[in-house]
């Protein structure tokens, strides 16, 4: 495949949240692990899969749940199509963001969105720290199949996330936020089609 490796994965996630805590043992330095992290997804140079959403609030006794396809192109472009149960689309290229629905198109920059700015990082990277966990505290567990990251940012800054990522190729399994009590939002990735630069030393 002459400069670049793809990487097909079609399979039924191992590691989803569907029992939190069982199978899972504690990892020693969870450093290594973001570090291993973010070395491969440095080489990603683009990503296809499906995703679920799922959105949980407890005081109102209800799961809402979303399906779509993710793409991404390095190094800032994105696109996340809903196809169910609304079927509309958020296109972000550097800080262009664009919406795209049945009825409506809009446009701005992403820089001026909050909310949309932290989603297309959280589906990049999962809120994995890059710039060292200075401000957070990390959990770290492993099983045979997968790396789970428990983070915490210090001094209540922001929600706590928790990371699945694959123990074979270092990709983005699952992240999921928590938003206070037992409320939280999660996205799950499957059928993975992940295109990457080899390492350097290959």
């Amino acid at each position: 495949m002459g400069r670049y490796i793809l990487a097909i994965l079609m399979y039924v996630l191992p590691c989803a949240f569907i029992v939190a805590d069982e199978g899972w043992s504690p990892v020693k330095d969870p450093s290594d692990i973001i570090a291993r992290f973010h070395q491969a997804n440095s080489r990603v140079r683009s990503i296809e899969c499906r995703f679920r959403q799922e959105k949980v609030v407890d005081v109102l006794a209800d799961t809402a749940e979303s399906y779509g396809i993710y793409r991404y192109f390095a190094p800032d472009s994105m696109v996340v199509e809903y196809v169910s149960p609304e079927r509309y689309a958020i296109i972000i290229s550097g800080d262009r963001l664009k919406i795209v629905s049945p009825d409506r198109t809009t446009e701005r920059a992403l820089s001026s969105d909050r909310r949309l700015a932290s989603l297309s990082e959280l589906m990049r990277s999962g809120g994995i720290p890059s710039g060292g966990t200075a401000g957070y505290e990390v959990e770290g567990y492993e099983n045979p199949d997968c790396y789970r990251l428990v983070i915490h940012p210090r001094a209540g800054a922001g929600n706590t996330v928790e990371v699945i990522i694959d123990r074979k190729d270092l990709s983005l399994d699952s992240f999921r936020i928590r938003e206070g009590g037992s409320d939280y939002t999660e996205f799950v990735f499957t059928d993975k089609k992940i295109l990457a630069s080899p390492p350097v030393d290959e």
